[in-house]
């Protein structure tokens, strides 16, 4: 059995997208592979946010990872994804709200601005 692709393998395939501005900008070539696949990770999740309707007021809509399912994926201690986070919100592709309580963040994924 071959396990080379065919064409009907692809429409059954789940494929992460990960913008190829984040590979190719140069506005970007710092960034970790870890916050770039991150960043692919929570576009993925958009998808779980409208189905359950997690959009605020302003009508933007709002993300809920907690660090503990960061770990989970990536395999890391909680510093690591705590930095992968602060890595997006430094380039300004995420941005926090603190819920307090012990409560996971909303996180609001940011489209790259070209801008810069």
């Amino acid at each position: 059995m071959s396990l080379k692709f065919k064409i009907s393998d692809i429409s059954y395939q789940s494929f992460l997208v990960i913008p190829k501005d984040l590979i190719y900008d140069k506005q970007f070539k710092e960034l970790s592979l870890e916050a770039k696949l991150m960043y692919g990770m929570l576009l993925d999740r958009l998808q779980i946010s409208l189905k359950n309707n997690w959009i605020d007021k302003s009508g933007n809509i709002y993300l809920i990872y907690s660090i503990n399912e960061i770990m989970c994926l990536f395999h890391i201690g909680k510093n690591s994804a705590i930095k992968i986070l602060k890595e997006l919100e430094y380039y300004q592709l995420l941005e926090k709200e603190r819920r307090g309580l012990g409560k996971p963040n909303l996180l609001y994924l940011k489209k790259i601005d070209f801008s810069k």
